[in-house]
This record gives structure tokens, sequence and C-alpha cells, in this order.
């Protein structure tokens, strides 16, 4: 008897020992942050595999994040995620007109569409579900059928800060996808148009006029454009493949206006490489302060301040959001090698793309701070600077970009482009985007 207490105590000591050790291995379950937590370089290590909303930090932050957190001063305050509703006009079309959509996998080309989403369910297995997702964003965009936007970029460099603002007018008209009228008249004309756009400075002086006009075609026919060339006072036709080209005295391309500006079917492939959760700017607010006596004050929404002069402050706040991580491939002639972009999984809306050089290391960052607006939120932004829509259920815009910064790490240098004013009232058609109205802008 005695003998068998003795090996039962032996037994049971030596199991006590290995769960003592197992515990000793296993790692303390880790902390929740709370709402309004600030993650930046000095505590990134402490806090990143701890969760916010019930995911790590480290599994949610880009490695371009991390990269800029630790080597540009990155701050990121969190915030509870809220992701807002599409338009019930919105949903209402994409049931209605998503049956005539056709993919044709030979051409990569899009056939039927003519208003919501055209590809609503996307299987990750799908060989070309990396196509329909930007053919989503391509056709989709949250903005509305008219997209008025008044803002100004900021060029920036990390040592001396702002080296000079230029103001800039948008308008893009969408002839297809529209839904005014309950959606039942979504094309205007014959359906070979998708878009007009006028891009064009409206200050200082010196550039005043500088721009683009361009149509584009809903087939693989590439745009038309034409650049205002100030020193002789005309407007000049481009080549087909301006898409690629840079934006004069900007850190960007025309292809990264919006993270992607081009046909999905002139890149040569898209894949889907992950469905993933990342932090994101989703609910930013538009805040421009008219008049304000210094760049830092008029400007609140972007830390001009502090080196390297171009991260978003901590008025913008950090949430999680579901994301499809898709590869793009460019043509040869485009500088860029691949483009990564994350794209929202609940409706078509691109938040970062990364840009990488032909040695396929990353060389361009473009991060859009956006929210949504609608007639009834209109006034949480700055008093002045968005005219809402003039219908919640048939104009409600999303993704509306507050901010956008675009970095160049290879020149250390970047461009902010910042909302000033934003229109969704929807009172402006395609005969208020033409040629003309390039010529004049420089008047």
């Amino acid at each position: 008897m005695l003998s068998k207490f003795l090996v039962s105590r032996t037994g049971i000591s030596l199991v006590v020992g290995v769960a003592l050790c197992m515990m000793a291995v296993i790692p303390a379950r880790a902390a929740e942050l709370p709402p309004g937590t600030i993650i930046n370089k000095a505590n990134l290590d402490s806090v990143i595999n701890s969760t916010f909303e019930g995911k790590t930090i480290k599994s949610m932050l880009l490695a371009s994040q991390e990269y800029q957190i630790r080597n540009w001063g990155l701050q990121m305050k969190l915030r509870k995620s809220d992701v807002p509703k599409p338009s019930k006009g919105f949903v209402e079309a994409t049931k209605r007109y998503a049956k005539d959509v056709k993919f044709d996998p030979k051409t990569r080309e899009v056939s039927g569409y003519k208003a919501g989403l055209p590809f609503p369910d996307i299987d990750i297995n799908d060989k070309y579900a990396g196509d329909k997702v930007i053919w989503n964003w391509y056709y989709a965009q949250m903005w509305g059928s008219v997209q008025r936007y008044l803002h100004s970029w900021l060029l920036l460099n990390p040592e001396t800060g702002l080296e000079r603002r230029q103001d800039w007018y948008w308008l893009r008209v969408f002839l297809k996808g529209r839904l005014e009228n309950g959606g039942n008249n979504p094309i205007i004309g014959d359906g070979s148009i998708l878009t007009k756009t006028l891009f064009f400075i409206t200050g200082p002086y010196d550039l005043k006029g500088v721009g683009l006009f361009t149509v584009r075609y809903d087939s693989s026919r590439l745009e038309d454009t034409w650049v205002y060339v100030k020193s002789v006072r005309r407007t000049r036709r481009l080549a087909g493949g301006a898409w690629a080209d840079p934006v004069d005295g900007l850190d960007t391309l025309s292809d990264e206006i919006g993270i992607i500006n081009a046909r999905p079917s002139w890149y040569k492939s898209f894949r889907v490489l992950s469905k993933k959760t990342i932090l994101v700017v989703a609910n930013a607010k538009m805040n421009w302060i008219k008049g304000a006596p210094t760049p830092q004050e008029e400007f609140p929404l972007v830390d001009l301040k502090n080196w390297p002069h171009w991260n978003p402050s901590t008025a913008n706040e950090w949430e999680p959001r579901e994301v499809w991580e898709v590869e793009g491939i460019p043509p040869s002639f485009h500088p860029q090698s691949k483009r990564i972009m994350y794209v929202d999984t609940h409706y078509p809306l691109t938040y970062i793309g990364e840009g990488y050089d032909k040695d396929n290391k990353l060389w361009k960052y473009v991060q859009y701070m956006s929210g949504p607006i609608t007639r009834a939120n209109a006034s949480q932004h700055r008093a002045g600077t968005v005219i809402p829509p003039p219908n919640d259920d048939e104009a409600t815009s999303l993704g509306i970009p507050a901010l956008a910064v675009y970095i160049d790490f290879k020149r250390r240098h970047a461009s902010v482009h910042y909302a000033r004013q934003y229109d969704g009232s929807g009172k402006f058609g395609p005969d208020d985007v033409t040629l003309n109205q390039l010529e004049n802008a420089g008047k």
C-alpha cells in the first residue's frame, strides 16, 4: 500500500511539474487595447501582440505601415469599427442589373454593365477574383454619379516641410451607373462613354489652368486626354498611354489617383493574395479651416508641424476593416513592376496602394482616408466644406476622401491631397465637363 501511495504521489508530482512547465512557455493572453490608443514608435513593440476588436495589432499591420511607424513617425489612433451600408438604390440596382454582367476570361473585359455592383458575389478561389474586385471598384465607385471635389495638394519634403501648395479642381461625371430616378435610367447617351473628367489647377496664378480633360470609354479603347499647356495657352492631345504618366509636379501617376485609375483590362493581370483585416481610416471627417492664419491651422488633418510633415494627424482614427489584398501587374511601359491594393470587402472602396519598382522594392505608398457623407451626417463635417446629397436613399456617398497621402520613398518626398469642398448635389452633368471648360480654366 505504501509503495502504491509513493508511486501515486510521484506520478502526481510529475504531472504537476509538466503542467507548470507548459504554463511557463505559454504566453499570457494578449491585452485588448481600448479605443483611443495611439500606436507609435515608442510603444509599438509593447502593443504589437495586443488585440483590438479581437485581432492582434501584428496581424492587422501591413509591413509598409510598420516600416513607416518605425522609420517615418507614423502614428495610429484606434477607433471602434463602423461599417456604413450602401444606399438602398445601390443595393436595388445591383439586384436588378448584376445578372446581365458578363466577364470574358480571354480578354478580361466586362460587358452588360448598367448600374450597381457588377460582381456582388466573389469567390476567393475564382481564378479571376482579383479582376472582379477591381472591376467592382472601377464601375461602382461610391462617390455617386457626380464627383465634384475642390482640394489642395501640399508638396512636402521631410527636412524642410511644406514646399508649396497647389489648389485643384476635380469634376468627374459618370455616364453609366447612375442611380437617379430609382436607377431606371442608369445610362446617359449610347453607353459608349463611361466618364468625363476635368482635373486642373486653380491656384497659384502662375499655374492656373494647367490640367487635363479626359474622356474614358466603356471599352478597351484607350481614353482621349487633352492637356492645357500654360506657356502657349493651348490644349494639346496626349497619347493614349498617358494614364500611366506622372502628374506634373506631384508625387503621383495618373494611374494612382484614387489608388488605381486605369481600366482593369489595361493591366496584365490581377490576383487576390488574401482576404484579411487591416487598419485603415474609413470614417474620416472633412475638416478644412478656410482663412486660417497658418498652414498647420488650415489643414489640421495632416501633421505639418512635425517631421516628416506628411503624416496624418491623430485627428484621423484608424479602425479594423476586412479587405481584399489584390496584386496587379501593369503593362511593361508602366514605371512600376507591380501594385498591391487593399479593397474593402463590404463595398468597392480602395484604401491603400503600394507601388513596387522594377526590382520589386517598395517605392510608393498611397493611402486614402475617407468617410461617408449623407444629408443626415453632413453637419458633422466642417461647415461649408460639404454640399450633401439631395436624398439619403438615392445618393448616399461613401468613401469621400478627406485626406490622401502619396509618398515616394525613393525621392524622400510626398504630396498630400487635402479636401476643401465636396459637392454631392448631383447638379452637374456631361455638358459641364468639356474641352472648352479646360481651355477657359486658365483665364
